[in-house]
């Protein structure tokens, strides 16, 4: 459909502009697109609010995952939560979206999740290729080697929280441990031995 072929061809641009979040801030009949790079938010075009509406409406009603759904339908004017996915140039995301009412409009958020592991990205995704300076990787390994406690990992969106959890969990997957984590967004999965 238009509508979601017009969203498709946004979040792709805002891909290509190496964003990590995708954030619409409608007011008064328009909505400001902005992103988050770097960790700084940044200006990027301005739509119609219908536009942005529409996309939404048909987004949310066709392609949200239906579980992942806070409710059945779009609504503006009630804080709603969901995962889209969608695949863009071969290369599957998840978003996970949020909006909510605000004075005057509604804000639209949606965080750009790769859900596609490559080839290498195993290799990639352990401890010692993150960039961790020796002492770190020492605290952190020892850490990870004690038999309870844990990690509090801390950042700004896109620094790499949940790659870093995600490899010290990798460090420490053997068939003799029991592995539970909890989190209020799943965004990656670790394969169990």
């Amino acid at each position: 459909s238009e509508p979601i072929d017009w969203f498709r061809s946004v979040i792709k641009m805002c891909i290509s502009l190496k964003a990590s979040d995708v954030h619409f801030e409608v007011r008064q009949g328009k909505a400001q697109l902005r992103v988050r790079r770097d960790g700084l938010m940044r200006d990027v075009k301005t739509y119609d609010e219908d536009v942005v509406t529409q996309a939404m409406s048909a987004v949310y009603t066709l392609l949200a995952e239906e579980r992942s759904r806070s409710e059945v339908a779009f609504n503006l004017h009630a804080a709603q939560s969901a995962l889209i996915p969608l695949t863009i140039q071969q290369t599957r995301y998840g978003l996970r979206y949020q909006s909510h009412p605000a004075v005057d409009g509604y804000d639209l958020i949606f965080r750009i999740l790769k859900t596609e592991v490559r080839a290498n990205a195993s290799q990639r995704l352990a401890l010692k290729n993150l960039g961790f300076t020796p002492w770190q990787a020492k605290c952190l390994h020892d850490a990870l080697s004690t038999a309870n406690g844990g990690i509090f990992v801390a950042g700004i969106t896109g620094s790499g929280k949940t790659t870093t959890l995600y490899a010290a969990l990798k460090e420490i997957n053997r068939p003799d441990i029991n592995i539970l984590t909890r989190s209020e967004e799943h965004t990656s999965e670790l394969q169990s031995h």
